[in-house]
């Protein structure tokens, strides 16, 4: 894409007002550092005098010196806190202070505004001028999706009404001004060409400043309610989720990143997400795994389940076990084992005297929507308000313990055998296959044995229902990604611990972890309908590859729309591998593909490249490791345990290149992976490794084929040994 300077004479003013803002960036740097220092100088005297005068040894009347002491290094220390990510924040906007500016005329108005969109907004409060406004403000709307003309905004509840003049996009790299775009005459795709030509990293740094109008609607989505985003490989969706995130950081400034809960696929992909919060001028927010959900759960109730080894189990079984079906049987049970569990008799101690019917009353009716394991303590509570007696202060530890023993079985690996003995579970057994109900039986023949991911999952679920007593009120928001690959029990757990507004991401077409039915992405719609209003929408844009790669890609969803953004690169390889008996599955001519990648890494003289061997299953990929450890790209191998999030693209404008920071040394990283391993991540080149049927289950070849090839960037080559019926006809 060509750069273009556009009107001489507006380059200049805007040249005059980056030096200006600059200027004042850099006045308001010298005074926080000043600020710091003399923080730092206070905070270290204060300590001093604390230890010279040994107030850390004080007791009696003078402990209250030593906490008044103690309080105030805490209050300096989150004074400095917040200093020193202000500080943080004023060396990003010495770099690249704005993105954008717009003008605008509000009605009955003359004068024309302009205004300046970053990350953050900056305004002199001595003099009130407005040097950079907030992208999530509400004039900045208009940026993303307002026409030249009149146009309207909502603010505050309220419509403001004017005449946009004009939006532009401007480029800025350490702090120089390098091109003015008139935003309505250039092409959104050929903004996204741009930014998408860039590296990965730069490329997280510029999503705000390309935002989409469908994008922007998501973000910008009204509350008190679920957002439920389907979307192709590539679309968007965890850049949408996160940006929200952001914009409802503004709308509300009393929550922080501890209001939010990210629910990741994978740890790799959490450390992914972790780059793109800071970029957008805000803290870090929390992410967990399922499996680190349950364990949590288990160590909160001090449960041995915890530190169990769970069996996987077949993918066959785990798919059944997955349904809404499945899921409905086991709520069926656990109603009907809490409504029937508890043995009641009359208490007769000293003074007190309660009927067996009251207890049950009590116990099936008053408190019928309480969780089971609570109902004792609330029935005792009940007891000793409304009768009088002594045996409530002399006896209380016997009446309660009394109460306790009512309730039947407690031990939920017991409980969990009766479910797969339940009049529940077996009905639903009997809407399977005879095949069907050989693998479920089977499954659970094991529980007297050794527990599985299965059985981890329904003890999960009978923690959270017979229990109840989780707080998460810290949790304003909570955000799901690849929605695709949770159970439906999954989704009813977070459901019944997180009663918050939801962004729900999810790509049916990349459902590796199980055989997703086809009726299940209307029934999760439905699930989440339920709880309260949702607002769904389809993403079929793929932003993150080439027009080549996409269209490749293409052919492993057939059924789904696809649109790609026109930016070119090379074409899709396909290619057979001659292998010999020494040379196991063709390893040497797969290293040698990657030897001449890196030789022409370095002939660019680039600074980072990042490739990613893609093989089917976790044996190739250790196989495969092992090989790559004996050769010289040994140096080059990325551990899996420790993914980087710092994948790099091709950057195709010299003068962003020369105007960027200088690129740090010189990087080619070797990543080897499995579809599943590689699932939301991106890479510069994909070489996707034994692509035959014989080595991709043959139910789930096609997704697995779609996720492994929809990772590359710039560049994929897929190589097969024999058989390429799985793959597209290329030259």
């Amino acid at each position: 894409m060509q750069i273009q300077e556009g009107n001489v004479s507006n380059f200049t003013e805007e040249q005059a007002y980056l030096a200006d803002c600059l200027k004042y960036i850099q006045t308001l740097r010298e005074r926080l550092n000043q600020r710091i220092s003399h923080m730092n100088i206070g905070m270290k005297n204060l300590k001093q005098s604390a230890y010279d005068e040994h107030m850390e040894y004080k007791s009696g009347a003078n402990a209250a010196d030593n906490a008044v002491v103690q309080h105030e290094l805490w209050q300096q220390h989150l004074y400095l806190t917040d200093l020193e990510k202000e500080s943080r924040n004023l060396v990003r906007l010495s770099s690249e202070p704005y993105f954008a500016a717009l003008q605008f005329r509000f009605e009955n108005e003359e004068e024309i505004e302009t205004y300046h969109l970053g990350i953050c907004s900056l305004m002199d409060e001595d003099t009130y001028q407005q040097w950079i406004i907030d992208w999530r403000s509400p004039i900045a709307s208009l940026y993303y999706e307002g026409q030249i003309g009149p146009c309207t905004y909502r603010a505050a509840d309220n419509e403001v009404h004017g005449t946009l003049l004009q939006k532009q996009q401007i480029l800025i790299r350490r702090g120089r001004l390098l091109a003015i775009y008139n935003r309505c005459d250039l092409m959104n795709d050929q903004l996204l060409e741009w930014v998408l030509s860039q590296p990965a990293s730069r490329h997280l740094q510029q999503i705000v400043a390309t935002i989409q109008v469908e994008q922007n609607e998501l973000i910008r989505a009204a509350e008190q309610q679920n957002l439920f985003i389907s979307g192709i490989a590539g679309s968007g969706k965890s850049s949408i989720a996160l940006h929200r995130v952001s914009y409802l950081l503004y709308l509300h400034r009393d929550w922080n990143s501890d209001s939010f809960l990210f629910i990741s696929p994978n740890e790799q992909f959490a450390e992914y997400i972790s780059e793109l919060l800071p970029n957008l001028n805000d803290e870090n927010i929390s992410t967990i795994t399922m499996d680190n959900l349950y364990r949590s759960l288990f160590l909160h109730k001090k449960l041995p389940f915890a530190n169990f080894n769970y069996l996987p189990v077949a993918v066959e079984v785990k798919s059944l076990c997955s349904t809404f079906a499945f899921a409905e049987a086991l709520q069926d049970f656990v109603v009907d084992y809490a409504h029937h569990n508890f043995c009641p008799h009359a208490l007769n101690l000293d003074d007190l005297n309660v009927e067996t019917s009251l207890l049950q009353d009590l116990y099936s009716r008053e408190f019928s929507c309480e969780a089971m394991f609570k109902r004792p303590q609330l029935i005792f509570d009940y007891l000793q308000d409304i009768l009088p007696g002594k045996a409530f202060t002399y006896q209380a530890d016997e009446i309660k313990q009394e109460l306790q023993n009512m309730l039947g079985e407690s031990d939920l690996r017991v409980i969990l055998q009766k479910f797969y003995q339940s009049r529940a579970f077996n009905s639903w057994l009997s809407s399977l296959s005879a095949t069907e109900q050989k693998l479920i039986i089977n499954k659970c023949a094991s529980v007297s044995g050794r527990l599985d991911e299965i059985d981890k999952m329904v003890l999960a679920y009978m923690v959270v229902y017979f229990y109840q007593d989780y707080d998460t009120t810290l949790i304003k928001h909570l955000l799901v990604d690849e929605a695709q690959d949770l159970p439906a029990t999954a989704h009813i757990i977070l459901q019944d611990l997180y009663k918050v507004d939801k962004t729900i991401c999810a790509d049916f077409n990349q459902a590796i972890s199980w055989n997703v039915p086809q009726n299940f992405m209307k029934e999760l719609k439905e699930f989440y309908e339920k709880q309260k209003k949702l607002l769904f929408r389809q993403i079929n844009v793929a932003y993150r590859s080439t027009a080549e790669i996409t269209e490749f890609c293409r052919h492993f969803i057939p059924q789904t729309e696809v649109k790609a953004v026109p930016r070119h690169g090379q074409e899709v390889v396909i290619k057979k591998i001659e292998s010999t008996a020494a040379d196991n599955y063709g390893r040497n001519f797969i290293k040698s593909e990657i030897e001449k990648l890196y030789q022409d890494f370095c002939q660019a003289g680039q600074s980072l490249m990042s490739v990613a061997v893609i093989l089917p299953n976790v044996q190739l990929v250790d196989e495969f490791r092992a090989f790559v450890q004996q050769t010289d790209l040994k140096a080059c191998l990325v551990d899996n345990s420790e993914l980087e999030t710092d994948v790099t693209g091709f950057a195709v404008e010299k003068l962003l290149s020369c105007a960027d920071a200088a690129p740090a040394e010189n990087e080619f990283k070797l990543y080897i992976l499995t579809p599943l391993q590689a699932k939301g991540r991106e890479f510069d080149t994909v070489l996707v490794y034994l692509a035959d049927r014989k080595f991709f289950p043959p139910e789930q070849a096609q997704k697995e084929l779609y996720v492994a090839c929809s990772r590359a960037l710039h560049n994929l080559r897929v190589y097969y040994l024999s058989d390429a019926s799985l793959l597209p006809k290329c030259s």
